[in-house]
């Protein structure tokens, strides 16, 4: 038996595709792209009495950001309405996963290197926001900047990051957020 989950866009000959979306909402972790393969499992056919006895393990496909503004690293003086990232490799966009092979890392087609992450109401020092990409390694210079609550945005702020993104770990980012461009 072979498995994904959620549900996907589309399945053929065993790949199932789903959409990582470039712009995400990062209020909170949005288990709609939490894309999962399950490890195969060779059994008896399933009657339908014995339906809740297969048991699977699944392999998280996605990697999640956690996003936090340090103590006095927000110089706009006003929550966080969006933060818009530059990756050195596409890191969202259309994810195919081969549901026969859960450690095969996704393809990504009609891939991204940005990722635009809005916060409804705005986000600070107190809460944090969350973004998803797709399980990759990322090796480079990574640009983001920002925009607050009433408009203003900021200059451009870089930070290398060399890391292996697995599916279904987190990785902190401390954004200490660039000075706004002046009028």
């Amino acid at each position: 038996y072979y498995a994904v989950s959620p549900k996907p866009q589309s399945v053929e000959a065993r790949k199932a595709t789903y959409t990582l979306p470039t712009e995400q909402v990062g209020n909170s972790v949005d288990g709609a792209y939490d894309f999962m393969v399950a490890t195969p499992v060779t059994t008896e056919a399933l009657s339908a009495d014995k339906i809740n006895n297969l048991a699977m393990e699944f392999n998280h496909k996605t990697h999640l950001f956690k996003m936090t503004i340090p103590k006095d690293g927000n110089p706009l003086n006003n929550p966080i309405k969006q933060v818009v990232f530059t990756f050195p490799a596409n890191i969202t966009g259309s994810v195919t996963l081969d549901a026969t092979t859960p450690e095969a890392t996704p393809t990504v087609e009609n891939g991204s290197k940005q990722l635009v992450v809005n916060i409804n109401g705005g986000f600070d020092e107190v809460a944090p926001a969350w973004a998803r990409i797709v399980e990759t390694t990322i090796s480079g210079n990574v640009t983001y900047y920002a925009i607050s609550t009433i408009g203003e945005r900021t200059t451009e702020r870089t930070f290398k990051l060399n890391k292996e993104c697995k599916g279904g770990h987190i990785t902190p980012l401390s954004l200490i957020i660039p000075e706004p461009i002046p009028p």
